[in-house]
């Protein structure tokens, strides 16, 4: 993988769930215009193996763990003295092709506690710090259910359309100190091909 001094030169990004999907090809387009990436997830893709440790670092943290989070990030700073970007694309669809009523409440929290509490744990910790350097760049993954709501997918959608919610909060917030924050709400693409098929099949899928 090619390292240049791109847009991203020297700012230290910070993908959940990079190890995979989207993460991963958002990962790598960090790296080629430059950034430093640290990738949150609990899982490790293999290709890590191969990469330049000094521009792409692996912690093993679950987003859904706030103690997990804070110290990740507290020795992130410790490390690196601040961070820029955080991209979060750590998620999970949950059970789905199945209507309201038939739902579960241990579902419900599980998929919330992923797509939206792991937003939530990440940009907390994170924004303190950017706002010490009057800058910073938070994007949130999404998803086109958030803002229509899929039949079947109550959890992923609500969750997603939290996370949406979220933004908008945050962005207001923030506007006015050098950090902007945004959400994309993409459909399906390629590397959620699973998640689309999940849709249809009840089955569970990361990212």
């Amino acid at each position: 993988m090619d390292y240049q001094e791109g847009q991203f030169y020297q700012q230290i990004a910070i993908v959940s769930g990079g190890s995979s999907g989207l993460g991963w090809s958002i990962t790598k387009s960090l790296l080629q215009e430059g950034a430093r990436v640290i990738i949150l997830d609990i899982h490790q893709n293999r290709s890590l193996d191969t990469a330049n440790p000094t521009m792409l670092e692996y912690l093993m943290v679950d987003v859904t763990q706030e103690d997990q989070v804070s110290a990740a990030i507290d020795s992130m700073v410790l490390k690196h003295g601040h961070i820029d970007i955080l991209i979060n694309c750590a998620g999970i669809t949950g059970k789905t092709n199945i209507k309201s009523h038939e739902t579960e409440t241990d579902n419900i929290r599980a998929v919330f506690d992923i797509n939206f509490m792991g937003c939530y744990f990440t940009s907390k910790h994170v924004l303190p710090i950017m706002l010490k350097h009057h800058y910073g760049r938070i994007l949130h993954i999404a998803s086109i259910a958030g803002k229509e709501g899929n039949a079947g997918m109550l959890a992923y959608s609500a969750s997603k359309a939290a996370v949406i919610g979220m933004t908008k909060v945050q962005g207001k917030e923030y506007a006015e100190s050098g950090i902007t924050i945004n959400a994309l709400a993409p459909g399906c693409y390629p590397d959620t091909f699973s998640r689309c098929h999940a849709s249809r099949t009840g089955e569970v899928y990361d990212r």
